[in-house]
């Protein structure tokens, strides 16, 4: 041990030295140049030149320091260095690199074999090796890691039995963990109202369970994965002998929304009527205080078309990393056919900000009245059916907020398959079902993804890209997927596309000059194609435009104006839509 501290102390002596003798040189050029250079040959005999250079002696010195520590850490401790000349702007400066020193062995000491393994160290690995310090600070962070993650938040890693030979070094590794340190409780300071139990299963924080560092370092960001909560402070860990608490200042955020827009308009169809149109939307949160959502939208734009649309998320089912979602959504095409389709997934959370799920759906679509009683001669291309699909998917965010991201990525992927019955019209001949399908296999896949770039402080790129499609050997016109309108095509009217395979990609640059209100551009461009068994149509839409988006104490408002192209609608100001939304939260 000795002659270990001995090699030390003789070392960043001579350094010191030298260092002292470079910086004076550094000051007497400074003072007649504006700019110099430190130019360095590792060996007399080779031309490997390395160049500092700055305006400052001290600027210089760090440059230096740091290229010596690197060679320390690589194992080059017996270099010398010497300055070869020194001119008015530049100070050559010779290392002669003799023999670098190597690791002749590390071994494992005290170190418990579970951490030894977990973190991949092995003795074999370090016998007669090149000595790399900066190696031996990674296994010595990965060995602490590991102990505050399994409740040793105070252990300790370092070098004992250190010897150094002629051009090699030998140590051990010496562990010292203090007593085992268990998760205890939460405190909850704030005006949030949420369930304890809840919230420490969402944390992961089980009383009684080993203390976990890495859970307390995640609390920003799962709390950030809740909509309705706001950490207002960092979590503070207090120690009492053998128990951590953790006290956490939250309060309730608003994210209960409600806005909507109903008209009353006189009906064409009946006389003396009239029609109720409008578009609602509702959404609660943290229901019953513990974490439960449920949603609603009922949109009626024309008088022909009318969509219903429910779910509900149970979170953290039976205590666990299961979330249950239940979903209705009925769409009713004027007189023509009624969809009706009923799902029920469960979502698994995994550790790393995703979500795995399960889902089975079924999907009812009936002919109106004007179709089922109607003759005909040939199948139209809409028909009675049923299809049950089974669905697994994956959905994952980075975002650093729900609601206004400026930085992060967003992917959602879900794929379906299942069979797809026709149910047969009993007032319709059987010889128009002669060629077709009466049970087909059928699949979907969607995937959804989002990348939102700060630009600047204020200003934020999102690229948004979009895929979808349906596939059957028999598709009909209620088996289409309905796109267009504010949430996915801007510039054209709600739900105006059927689509079997829909792609979307758009540019919006968002410049906020406040956390939550901001000026956007953006650029829709999509290919929608049409493909039922009759026929199939494709088309290039487009929208583009420009909005405006502002958090006032009563809601949100929003205002898009956007222009759009297709080939049933021309790039035109006279088609223009005004996309106008108001969302007040509680």
């Amino acid at each position: 041990m000795k002659k270990i501290i001995y090699s030390f102390f003789s070392y960043f002596t001579s350094l010191f030295i030298f260092l002292f003798f470079v910086f004076l040189s550094c000051v007497s050029s400074l003072l007649a140049q504006k700019t110099m250079t430190i130019s360095i040959k590792t060996n007399k005999e080779k031309q490997e030149i390395i160049y500092f250079s700055g305006k400052d002696s001290t600027s210089l010195m760090k440059k230096l320091t740091t290229y010596r520590e690197e060679r320390l850490a690589s194992g080059r401790w017996n270099d010398n260095y010497s300055i070869q000349k020194n001119t008015k702007d530049t100070i050559y400066i010779i290392i002669d690199a003799l023999k670098k020193t190597n690791w002749n062995q590390l071994k494992i000491g005290n170190l418990p074999t579970i951490i030894a393994e977990n973190i991949g160290f092995k003795e074999k690995y370090f016998e007669k090796n090149d000595f790399d310090w900066v190696e031996w600070k990674k296994i010595s962070q990965k060995i602490i890691q590991y102990a505050q993650n399994n409740g040793f938040p105070f252990a300790q890693v370092n070098l004992d039995s250190v010897m150094v030979g002629e051009n090699e070094i030998s140590a051990t590794i010496n562990y010292k963990a203090e007593k085992a340190v268990f998760f205890d409780s939460i405190k909850i300071k704030g005006n949030a109202k949420i369930e304890k139990w809840f919230l420490m299963t969402w944390l992961g924080i089980k009383a009684g369970n080993y203390y976990q560092h890495q859970k307390i370092i995640q609390i920003n960001r799962r709390l950030k994965e809740m909509s309705y909560l706001s950490l207002e402070k960092n979590p503070v860990v207090t120690f009492r002998e053998n128990l951590a608490s953790v006290e956490l200042e939250i309060n309730k955020r608003n994210a209960n929304r409600f806005d909507g827009i109903i008209g009353i308009l006189p009906n064409e169809e009946r006389q003396g009527q009239v029609l109720v149109t409008g578009d609602i939307n509702i959404a609660l949160k943290n229901i019953l205080q513990r974490g439960i959502n449920f949603s609603g939208r009922w949109q009626r734009l024309q008088s022909q078309a009318q969509w219903l649309e429910l779910n509900y998320e149970h979170p953290l089912l039976f205590k666990k990393n299961f979330d249950l979602q239940l979903g209705l959504q009925s769409v009713r095409q004027d007189s023509s056919f009624l969809n009706l389709d009923l799902k029920a997934s469960l979502l698994y959370r995994l550790p790393n900000r995703a979500k795995l799920s399960l889902s089975i759906q079924n999907r009812r679509s009936n002919l109106g009245e004007a179709n089922t009683f109607r003759s005909v001669n040939e199948l139209p291309q809409i028909a009675d059916g049923q299809y049950t699909s089974y669905g697994l998917g994956y959905d994952w965010q980075d975002l650093d907020d729900i609601f206004y991201p400026k930085q992060g990525q967003k992917i959602k992927i879900e794929g379906r398959w299942g069979y797809k019955s026709i149910i047969k019209n009993p007032f319709w001949a059987d010889s128009l079902y002669k060629n077709i399908p009466l049970r087909a296999a059928q699949w979907s896949f969607n995937i959804d993804y989002l990348h939102y770039i700060r630009l600047q402080k204020r200003a934020t790129l999102l690229l948004k890209g979009s895929f979808m499609t349906l596939n059957n050997t028999f598709l009909v016109f209620n088996d289409l997927m309905r796109v267009g309108g504010l949430q996915s095509l801007r510039g054209f009217n709600e739900n105006s596309f059927f689509a079997s395979t829909f792609l979307l990609a758009t540019a919006e640059y968002r410049y906020f000059w406040e956390n939550e209100s901001y000026l956007f551009l953006f650029f829709d461009q999509a290919f929608v194609q049409q493909k039922t068994f009759k026929e199939e149509m494709n088309d290039t839409p487009f929208g583009t435009g420009i909005g405006l988006s502002f958090t006032t104490q009563a809601g949100i408002f929003q205002v898009a104006y956007a222009l759009g192209q297709s080939k049933t609608q021309n790039f035109n100001t006279n088609r223009a839509k005004i996309h106008l939304g108001f969302v007040a939260r509680f």
